[in-house]
């Protein structure tokens, strides 16, 4: 309509008008643009430490005899999609106060008293989705727990037990394909929970109910907190999956799920195996920890962290009740183990009760001679120590003492001599991520890693702009800081274009320690003035409001300008007429911009598109992994802190942030960020950077060794 009106003026009017009309529409459009703002979206994560039972027990510390506090805990690994992991855990943690102790873990031991209860009503009778769930239920029983027990119970208008407590999966998975729905019959949902809990309950073991159902209950026979208090007092966790269609909802499944410490999920028909899968194995996948802790009297809320062999930490929190203070000794412990880098060995102490513990004395004794290289009180006590190595022998092998001190130099606690080989490996820079500049952070913003995992040496980092054509730093764009923030590099007065990005990491000294081996590549769209000019406006209410004002004036001149100039063309062609020969009017094409945009703005969904995708891991076999896709921007790759992360070393040519799932405009992309190794499509390798449409059971390669398949669900 704008442009249509923009031709008509320019068609019949002077210059000046033209002018003005221009104006007038450029107003308008910022008025209209302000007023109607684009929705934010926001994006959550569930990666954490699920908490399913605690426990307290006063024991006697085994190592001095002092009264302490045994916690216990059971709990599930979850990834960034809230579905159960089986993650490698390196060691458990709990911060109480200013102390932090390290626990023991493990699989649940003892036999699963395991309860399928079915939805058998007439909701689901004579559908597809029946027998769908009856036959991702017997193909999921391999990922329940190996020493289970099983019953089944199915539940309409009444509870009938299909089978009593078996082993044997086979038989299970027999039976279950033999049930059928029950056409006319209601659901009493709440009285089969009721007999399923009731039934795992009164068995000595650990016991859980699976609840598949795609109805919620309508007998009203027995209340929600009747099922909840039966199953909290013989500890019966109960787990429910849902069916996306029908009347069951997410928030009727919590309801059971959440008071007993177990798992909820809806699935539609069509991804009920994925689902099915996420919620057997989450018996499997539970764990076990305990802790010896020395807590004041009182309830009690603290930390627990989750720390895996690939370094990502999971977190979470235990509540508990202290029955009285519980004064626990100076300790000091070594966790993980001990690393060497150029100049420094990295040490990770767990230390108990600091506030005793006046020095630390630190001792490394060379294997070969049996003197000490180093022995020297530290003058800080620290959890985290980077020890000088200057002489140490690359390759030599040496002994670790720390002996914590008192005021008066007696010794506290020492930790167990423990031997090492000094074998620092080159350190390499990369850079993660480079943010380019906005209107919010005018700013460049790098973040560096490195291929210790660590920044122990690195007193901090130098980064800086060139181009292709530059020789060198661009002036005013050289910046330093400390390792554990990211680098702030200010856009300035720069143009929009291609820049390069190289750091080097440097040592107290100011001597590079390491350097990019490439420079990174950004693309900087700088803003424009009119860009700016709309963003100031927008930081203000007053100037909102009065654009607002402006376009309905402006919207009003223009109706009286279009008059104007109609009336101005009828009198002109009137004249004309008048004192010249009658010409012969040739009808102008139609104008078909607004077509043109009409086509654009009603444009339908792509064609199966699909509303929802998952992905799962292909090769290697021996990496287990498949998710939802989530959100608008799904980012894949090894390190903690994206959408999906894999499980894999460097050498599986999997980036930290390899890449990027993105959904736009009803289309799914494959966008690649950058990645050392390159992103591939059905074997066809994308340009570094760019990003590329995703068809139904595509396979995406992140380098040469992991493939994913991209699966997109209706």
């Amino acid at each position: 309509m704008i442009k249509r009106l923009h031709n008509m003026l320019a068609r019949n009017g002077s210059g000046g008008l033209r002018t003005l009309a221009r104006l007038l529409i450029i107003a308008v459009l910022c008025g209209l643009g302000i007023l109607n703002p684009q929705a934010s979206r926001a994006q959550t994560g569930a990666a954490g430490v699920y908490l399913q039972s605690t426990s307290t027990t006063p024991v006697q510390s085994s190592s001095d005899g002092v009264p302490a506090l045994q916690v216990h805990a059971r709990f599930t690994l979850l990834d960034a999609s809230g579905v159960p992991t089986n993650a490698e855990i390196d060691r458990v943690e709990l911060q109480v106060g200013q102390d932090r102790y390290t626990g023991t873990f493990g699989k649940p031991s003892g036999v699963w008293a395991i309860s399928i209860l079915l939805d058998n009503s007439g909701t689901l009778a004579n559908t597809t989705d029946y027998r769908r769930i009856i036959e991702g239920l017997a193909k999921s029983l391999d990922a329940m727990p190996q020493n289970a027990l099983f019953t089944i119970i199915a539940f309409n208008n009444t509870t009938s037990v299909v089978m009593d407590f078996t082993s044997d999966k086979e038989a299970v998975r027999k039976q279950l394909l033999t049930l059928n729905a029950q056409a006319g019959t209601k659901s009493c949902l709440n009285d089969g929970l009721l007999e399923a809990v009731r039934r795992v309950g009164q068995a000595s073991a650990h016991s859980a109910v699976i609840a598949v159902t795609a109805s919620e209950d309508n007998c009203g026979d027995t209340s929600v907190q009747t099922i909840v208090d039966q199953a909290n007092s013989s500890g019966t966790q109960i787990h429910a999956l849902g069916i996306t269609g029908y009347s069951i909802t997410l928030n009727d499944l919590k309801q059971y799920t959440q008071p007993t410490h177990g798992l909820a999920y809806m699935r539609s028909p069509n991804d009920l195996l994925f689902g099915l899968n996420n919620l057997l194995s989450g018996l499997s996948y539970q764990w076990e920890a305990n802790w010896t802790i020395y807590p004041h009297k009182g309830d009690q809320t603290v930390p627990i962290r989750v720390i895996l062999k690939d370094a990502s930490v999971l977190k979470g929190q235990i509540t508990f009740t202290s029955d009285k203070d519980y004064v626990p000794p100076p300790t000091v412990n070594l966790v993980g183990e001990i690393r060497s880098t150029p100049g420094n060995v990295l040490v990770n102490l767990n230390i108990v009760n600091a506030a005793k513990i006046a020095a630390l004395k630190v001792r490394i004794i060379d294997k070969r001679t049996g003197q000490a290289i180093l022995d020297q009180v530290l003058p800080s006590v620290q959890q985290s120590l980077a020890l000088p190595a200057n002489s140490l022998t690359k390759g030599g092998a040496y002994t670790l003492e720390i002996i914590a001190l008192d005021a008066q130099n007696n010794v506290l606690a020492q930790t167990p001599p423990t031997d090492f080989t000094y074998a620092p490996s080159s350190l390499q820079i990369a850079i993660a991520t480079v943010s380019a500049p906005t209107m919010l952070s005018p700013q460049f913003v790098v973040t560096i890693t490195t291929s210790t995992g660590d920044v122990a040496g690195i007193a901090r980092y130098k980064a800086w702009l060139e181009t292709e054509q530059s020789n060198g730093p661009i002036p005013n764009t050289e910046v330093f800081q400390s390792p554990d923030t990211p680098l702030v590099i200010p856009a300035g007065n720069l143009p929009g274009g291609t820049y390069l990005v190289k750091a080097q990491a440097l040592d107290g000294a100011n001597q590079v320690l390491a350097e990019l081996t490439k420079p990174y590549t950004v693309e900087y769209d700088k803003p424009s003035f009119v860009d700016v000019l709309l963003y100031n406006i927008g930081q203000s209410s007053v100037a909102v409001v009065g654009l607002g004002l402006l376009a309905v004036i402006a919207l009003v001149a223009l109706f009286f300008m279009l008059r104007f100039a109609r009336t101005r063309s009828q009198v002109a062609a009137g004249v004309v007429d008048a004192g010249l020969p009658e010409r012969v009017h040739t009808k102008a094409p139609p104008d078909d911009s607004s077509h043109v945009l009409v086509q654009i703005d009603q444009a339908p969904e792509a064609a199966g598109a699909g509303g929802s995708a998952v992905i799962i891991v292909r090769e290697p076999a021996t990496l287990n992994f498949q998710a939802h896709v989530t959100g608008p921007q799904y980012t894949i790759g090894r390190n903690p802190g994206n959408s999906a992360v894999l499980t894999v070393g460097a050498q599986s040519g999997v980036s930290g942030r390899h890449a990027t799932i993105v959904r736009d405009k009803g289309a799914w992309y494959i966008q690649d960020n950058n990645s050392t190794n390159g992103t591939f499509i059905n074997g066809r390798k994308l340009p570094s950077g760019s990003r590329a449409r995703l068809a139904d059971h595509v396979m995406i390669g992140l380098g040469p060794k992991v493939k994913l398949e991209f699966r997109i669900q209706p």
